[in-house]
C-alpha cells in the first residue's frame, strides 16, 4: 500500500508539472498585442493590411481603434498621462503634437532606426522636409504617414473653348479666369471663410508659397511670418480676384472646402484647388468628370527669385514612449511604412508618404493622379506648432473681412493681422 501511495503521489506530481508546463507553453505562445488609434477613414485599407501583416508576423495581434478626430488630442493626453494610451497613433500632426509638447509622450524613433536597418531605410524614403517637422531638439517623435499634395485643377474643355492654356503666372491665371467667368460659373474658386480650417487663412497658405514664401504662416521658430511686402501682395491679389476682376463667387467669404467642392461638382467653378483625394470622386461625377487637368500653382511672377513652392500637409504616426511590447510595435510600424503597405494606401486613399513607390503600378497612366506623385519644392508644414491654430484664426478673420468688404485695404489688412498675431504670439510664448 505504501508503494502504491508513493506511486500515486509521483503520478500526481508529474501530472501537475505537466499541466504547469503546458500552461507555460500556452502562455509563451500567446501573441504579442499592438494597439493603434487612428482618425482617418482607413477601414477599407485595414481590411487589406491585416491579412498581409498576419502572414508576415503571425505572432503579433493588432487592434485598430477608430477615434473621433475632434476629441483625439485631449483623449490622447489623458490616456498617455495615465499610462494607458495606445502603442501607435495615426493622426494629423496638429493632433499628435500636443502630447509631445505637454508630456513629451512619444518615443524617439531614431533610437530604433539606429539598430534596425529596415526601419532606417523606410524613413530614408520619406520626404525630408516633413520628417524635420517631427524632429525636436534631435528627437524624432513621429514620422509623416500620409503627405497630402495640393495642386490646381482647370476644366480642360472650357479652357479650349476660350483659346486658353495652362497659366504660367498669376496675371495669366487671372486673365484666363476672366475669360472663363460667365453668368453660370466663376473662373476661379477660393476658400474665404473665417475660422481655423479650410478658410481664407488656408487659401493664403496654399497661394503664398507659390509667390516664393517658404513659410507662409509661421517661420521655422513658430513666429508669425506674413509681414513682408510679398505677403501683402498676395492679399492684394485676393482683393483683385474678389472685388476688381470678379472671377470668384460673391459668396466666397462664406466658403469653406465644403461649399467650394459643392460648387465644383455643380459645374460652377472653372479652376481652383484640388487634392489627390478629390480625383476619383470627381472623375465619377457629372462635374467635372474627367474634363480637367491638374497643374502646379504657378509663380506670382515669371522669373521670381524664389521657387513657386507647393503646399503639402501630412498625417503622422507616433509611438508611445513606453509601448507594451516595443519589439512588436516597431515591427508593425516598419510594416506600415513598407512599400507594400504604402501601396495599399495609394490605391485606397490616394495618399502616401514614401517617395520611392512605383506609382504607375498603383495609379495607372491617369495624368490627374500622377501629378501628385511628382516631387515639387514644398513649403514646410507648420501645423504641429502650438502657435499655428491661434495665428491661423486671426489671419483668416482679417482676410475674410477683406473678401467681404471692398472698402478694406489689403496692405492694412495684413498689417492689422500681423499686429494681432504678434500679440497672441507673445501671450502664448
Amino acid at each position: 500500500m505504501k508503494s502504491l501511495r508513493v506511486f500515486l503521489g509521483v503520478c500526481m506530481i508529474l501530472a501537475v508539472a505537466a499541466a504547469a508546463f503546458a500552461s507555460g507553453q500556452k502562455e509563451a505562445a500567446a501573441p504579442a498585442k499592438v494597439t493603434i488609434w487612428y482618425e482617418t477613414n482607413l477601414d477599407t485599407a485595414i481590411k487589406r493590411l491585416n491579412p498581409m501583416f498576419e502572414d508576415q508576423s503571425p505572432d503579433i495581434d493588432v487592434e485598430w481603434v477608430k477615434q473621433d478626430a475632434s476629441q483625439l488630442s485631449p483623449k490622447l493626453i489623458a490616456a498617455l498621462a495615465g499610462g494607458v494610451g495606445p502603442d501607435l497613433v495615426i493622426a494629423s500632426q496638429k493632433r499628435l503634437s500636443p502630447a509631445e509638447m505637454q508630456l513629451e509622450a512619444w518615443s524617439d524613433i531614431s533610437q530604433y532606426m539606429s539598430s534596425d536597418s529596415g526601419l532606417a531605410s523606410a524613413v530614408d524614403a520619406l520626404p525630408d522636409s516633413h520628417v524635420k517637422g517631427y524632429t525636436r531638439d534631435g528627437k524624432v517623435w513621429g514620422l509623416p504617414f500620409f503627405v497630402r499634395h495640393v495642386g490646381l485643377f482647370l476644366r480642360e474643355s472650357w479652357m479650349e473653348e476660350v483659346g486658353g492654356s495652362i497659366p504660367e503666372d498669376w496675371q495669366e491665371m487671372t486673365d484666363l479666369a476672366k475669360k472663363l467667368t460667365t453668368e453660370e460659373r466663376f473662373g476661379y474658386g477660393i476658400f474665404g471663410a473665417a475660422g481655423t480650417t479650410s478658410t481664407a487663412g488656408f487659401q493664403f497658405m496654399y497661394s503664398a508659397p507659390a509667390a516664393g514664401i517658404e513659410y507662409p504662416i509661421l517661420d521655422a521658430s513658430g513666429k508669425p511670418n506674413f509681414d513682408s511686402d510679398r505677403a501683402k501682395r498676395v492679399a492684394e491679389w485676393f482683393y483683385r480676384w474678389q472685388h476688381v476682376d470678379k472671377i470668384t463667387a460673391p459668396a466666397t467669404p462664406s466658403w469653406t472646402h465644403k461649399e467650394f467642392y459643392a460648387a465644383v461638382q455643380a459645374g460652377q467653378v472653372a479652376m481652383g484647388r484640388v487634392g489627390g483625394w478629390n480625383v476619383n470622386s470627381w472623375e465619377n461625377s457629372d462635374h467635372p468628370g474627367k474634363d480637367f487637368v491638374v497643374f502646379e500653382y504657378p509663380p506670382m511672377e515669371k522669373g521670381q527669385a524664389d521657387p513657386n513652392y507647393q503646399y503639402t500637409w501630412n498625417d503622422g504616426i507616433s509611438m508611445q514612449g513606453e509601448p507594451k511590447n516595443p519589439q512588436a510595435t516597431v515591427t508593425f510600424l516598419k510594416f506600415l511604412l513598407s512599400k507594400d503597405a504604402q501601396g495599399v494606401f495609394v490605391e485606397e486613399l490616394t495618399s502616401w508618404a514614401r517617395e520611392d513607390l512605383e506609382f504607375e503600378r498603383y495609379l495607372g497612366d491617369n495624368p490627374r493622379l500622377l501629378y501628385f506623385a511628382r516631387q515639387h519644392p514644398c513649403a514646410p508644414d507648420m501645423a504641429y506648432h502650438q502657435n499655428f491654430l491661434p495665428v491661423m484664426e486671426i489671419l483668416s478673420k482679417h482676410l475674410n473681412a477683406l473678401l467681404a468688404d471692398s472698402s478694406k485695404d489689403p496692405e492694412q489688412t495684413m498689417e492689422d493681422a500681423y499686429e494681432e498675431s504678434m500679440k497672441k504670439y507673445r501671450e502664448i510664448n
